[in-house]
């Protein structure tokens, strides 16, 4: 009795084969990723900054044209007794008037601390003042400085001086003049601020002690701390 031969298993085992062959001819080779593209190197580019030259032009100022300025009375001369009061050091001519006295001669007080003109001294700086005398008729002339002074006195041909005072802290001179009587008094010897000054000087006390000396009123004062030019004028 022929036994039959079983080729299932073959078969199948041929199927098996073929199918996996099959299988991996149908299935797509993994495909390799593209390496992703370099990037290039940028080397910066050094920029040579040339600079620009920059041409200044000079702008013409417009000319403003200049106006000549009337003198004020700071810059006229003085129409009293002291010409050249020292204003632009700040001071300023001080006065105060009163009328005169009939049959009497005029009583003039000029009072000065300095003058602006001086020469050299034994001790200290010898001043100089100019005193020319216009005002006609007869006068008493009195002067008082604290530094020392020559009073240097030119009377005109109407006038007639009388007597002439003197009161200084320093040795006051007089030159210019011949037989006039000239007193060098004692007492207050600073004051040429009406009604009064500082830092020891008293106008005040200077008047009274003129006044009593002569025995009447001053008629016309004027004091400044730095002056040397002085008119005795109508």
């Amino acid at each position: 009795m022929v036994r039959p031969v079983f080729l299932v298993p073959l078969v199948l085992l041929g199927c098996s084969e073929s199918l996996a062959s099959s299988r991996a001819a149908v299935e797509p080779a993994p495909v390799a990723k593209p390496a992703p593209p370099s990037l290039p190197v940028v080397v910066p580019t050094p920029i040579e900054v040339v600079p620009t030259p920059i041409e200044v032009v000079p702008v013409e100022e417009p000319v403003v044209p200049v106006v000549p300025v009337e003198p004020t009375a700071e810059v006229l001369r003085h129409p009293g007794v002291i010409q050249d009061c020292d204003r632009g050091a700040g001071y300023k001519v001080s006065s105060f008037e009163n009328p005169a006295v009939d049959g009497r001669p005029t009583l003039w007080l000029t009072s000065l601390y300095e003058s602006r003109v001086e020469r050299p001294g034994p001790e200290r700086p010898m001043g100089r003042a100019t005193v020319r005398v216009e005002a006609p008729g007869a006068h008493i002339l009195a002067f008082s400085a604290y530094e020392p002074m020559v009073w240097d006195i030119d009377v005109g041909p109407d006038s007639r001086v009388e007597q002439i005072l003197l009161w200084g802290y320093h040795d006051q001179y007089v030159t210019g003049v011949k037989g006039v009587k000239v007193r060098d008094m004692n007492g207050p010897s600073c004051g040429y601020s009406w009604p009064y000054n500082n830092g020891g000087c008293d106008t005040a006390e200077l008047v009274a002690t003129v006044e009593a000396a002569v025995g009447q009123p001053i008629q016309r004062f004027e004091g400044c701390y730095r002056a040397s030019e002085l008119i005795i004028q109508p």
